[in-house]
């Protein structure tokens, strides 16, 4: 019987469960500073999607969207988002 090192290949999945939790501290930064309503947040590589919001919601974030990187910036270093888009993903 050949034993293979499967740690490479593990590795690849450790951190699935990590984008649902990125989502949750990301809604709860902009949620907490920019008093944003529900909305449903995505986040997918270094871009956060927002979708489901009114017009006028789309508005005010695309008019705070450097405070909002920049905050995001100062909170989560390396693993902030650098783009807001406002399709689904």
């Amino acid at each position: 019987m050949v034993l293979i090192r499967v740690e490479n290949f593990l590795s690849k999945f450790k951190g699935l469960g990590a984008n649902e939790e990125r989502e949750n501290k990301i809604y709860e930064i902009l949620k907490n500073s920019f008093l944003i309503g529900k909305a449903k947040v995505a986040v997918r590589k270094k871009t956060i999607y927002f979708y489901d919001l009114s017009p006028a919601a789309k508005s005010e974030l695309f008019l705070k969207k450097e405070v909002i990187l920049k905050k995001l910036k100062e909170v989560m270093k390396s693993a902030a988002p650098n783009e807001i888009s406002f399709r689904k993903p």
